[in-house]
């Protein structure tokens, strides 16, 4: 384990081939933060520039917004080289969004992945937090993408299907939510300093001066691969909302 305290603004490459170490950055992240990271963490109070995590396939990375293309090609790995021992996992988490193409060809697969876009506004001069009007302004959100998945709070349903075209919604498992999505939720906030609670089966947000409440399965979705989506329905997964895809 290896502390960072970086300057306001990093240089680019900040993190690349990152192993281990866990990096604090109390400022602006610039482009290519996290490349090709195998293992540790990357924290960015503010915000990162393009391409950040390309071609990650494990660590944990946290950011509020982050530019074009992020975590591009990340491919998990599952396993550590003696192809027994699960490996740490390639997670990332922005409390505001990427932007443009957002995990463009992920491939990271696996238990130990796992992605979460809140897209919440900046706290204002109170402190105070507030929903976008979307939780992703962006288009081609995870293009071409063969594997993964990617949790998105949108408790007002205004994620557009254009947005995320070639990939469906799946149902959030219980599992899903208490073993995996809360405790990383529940973390990160705390590490932030986010007025957001985990509670049971609910997530709890102070937005805008008042704490609201949602249960997981009202306020996130999880996207996964339109091609993984079929595989799971061969095997007999097949949330509702799949069946026609599969039929087609």
């Amino acid at each position: 384990w290896l502390p960072s305290s970086l300057t306001p603004a990093s240089r680019d490459f900040l993190g690349a081939l990152l192993e281990g170490a866990d990096v604090h950055l109390y400022g602006q992240g610039q482009c290519h933060l996290g490349m090709k990271a195998e293992s540790g963490s990357i924290f960015v109070l503010q915000d990162a520039l393009n391409t950040c995590c390309y071609a990650a396939h494990g660590g944990s990375f946290s950011v509020w917004d982050s530019g074009s293309r992020f975590a591009v090609a990340g491919q998990n790995k599952v396993l550590l080289d003696d192809g027994e021992t699960p490996a740490q996992g390639f997670r990332s988490i922005h409390f505001g969004m990427p932007n443009e193409y957002a995990f463009e060809y992920l491939m990271s697969g696996g238990d130990n992945s796992l992605h979460v876009v809140l897209g919440l506004a900046k706290p204002d001069a109170r402190g105070e937090l507030a929903l976008r009007a979307k939780p992703y302004f962006g288009k081609f959100f995870m293009s071409g993408a063969a594997a993964g998945r990617v949790f998105v709070f949108d408790p007002e349903d205004r994620l557009e299907p254009a947005q995320y075209h070639g990939n469906v919604l799946e149902e959030i498992t219980e599992h899903e939510w208490r073993d995996e999505l809360a405790p990383y939720l529940a973390a990160e906030a705390a590490r932030r300093g986010v007025p957001l609670r985990v509670e049971g089966d609910d997530l709890v947000i102070r937005l805008a001066g008042e704490w609201r409440r949602w249960r997981y399965d009202q306020c996130f979705i999880q996207l996964v691969p339109q091609k993984v989506a079929r595989r799971l329905a061969r095997r007999g997964v097949t949330p509702p909302q799949l069946t026609q895809l599969v039929e087609e």
